[in-house]
């Protein structure tokens, strides 16, 4: 794949920040190793998974002891990337000024059926 731009982190954080993809609207991308990588749509076969995930995750003695994010981005900056997992247990901290870090994950879980390759290869290795 060509790249026409490496982006940081920081960059793409600041690009947020600043509402650069709001005209997207739907179309959802993340920052894999300073790539901006277009996301699959969810079918209805993995919308169904997750949210059956995040049920399971949302029992009130997880709740107690973790954050649970649901196609949140995660922050991985060292390595210019902000993945998002369909199912994350965080540690319980008040996020709003940043994305979590990958020493704040407990768990975390990816629903792949058209995606499997890129999440079982790149994406585990990050």
């Amino acid at each position: 794949m060509s790249v026409a731009l490496h982006i940081s982190f920081d960059e793409y954080s600041q690009m947020v920040a600043d509402g650069a993809f709001n005209a997207l609207r739907d179309r959802r991308i993340e920052l894999i190793r300073g790539e901006l990588r277009a996301m699959t749509p969810p079918g209805p076969d993995h919308s169904g998974t997750v949210t059956r995930l995040n049920n399971w995750s949302t029992e009130p003695s997880v709740k107690k002891v973790v954050h649970i994010r649901v196609q949140d981005p995660l922050a991985i900056p060292d390595l210019d990337s902000a993945p998002q997992p369909d199912i994350a247990w965080v540690k319980l901290r008040d996020f709003r000024d940043r994305q979590p870090l990958p020493a704040e994950v407990l768990l975390l879980i990816e629903v792949a059926d058209s995606s499997l390759d890129s999440d079982c290869g790149e994406k585990a290795d990050l």
